[in-house]
């Protein structure tokens, strides 16, 4: 799947964990391989995903792209990969991902896109769900960093 936005990542979380589930450790390397080569394209130099911003409820495109980004880093555990470290050469990684949303999530900035509201049938998923923010608390531990510092 070639798909330059969050499609092509939640096919490759989707491959990935069904290749650790019948642990097919080939399979699995080259899928976290193609997931950081879709990192690089997909993300910007300041963290956010020019794809998504175009859509019309961007921030909710935002964290789903990350949350599928999210999910192959759990997964890469079981990998050759540790995806919750990668940083491309340009500087790009998923904790520049989370550092660029946190301040919308948190309050301390207002969105920057042209939005509509969520329809009534999608569920709103902010601020962030207890389930991403321990997820980003257990990525900082990790990395070595309090996350005071990037509110």
């Amino acid at each position: 799947m070639d798909a330059p936005n969050n499609h092509g990542v939640w096919y490759d979380a989707e491959a990935l964990l069904f290749a650790v589930f019948v642990n097919n450790q080939t399979v699995a390397n080259a899928t976290v391989e193609r997931a950081a080569k879709r990192l690089y394209t997909q993300i910007d130099s300041s963290g956010l995903f020019p794809k998504e911003l175009e859509r019309t409820i961007s921030l909710h495109y935002s964290t789903f792209v990350v949350d599928a980004f999210t999910i192959i880093a759990q997964l890469s555990a079981q990998t050759n990969s540790d995806f919750w470290n990668l940083t491309t050469p340009s500087g790009k990684s998923l904790e520049k991902a989370y550092n660029a949303l946190l301040p919308y999530y948190v309050g301390v900035k207002a969105w920057l896109a042209k939005t509509k509201p969520l329809p009534t049938w999608m569920p709103c998923r902010y601020p962030p769900s207890s389930r991403r923010v321990q997820l980003r608390k257990h990525h900082l531990v990790r990395a070595g960093k309090t996350g005071s510092e990037n509110v």
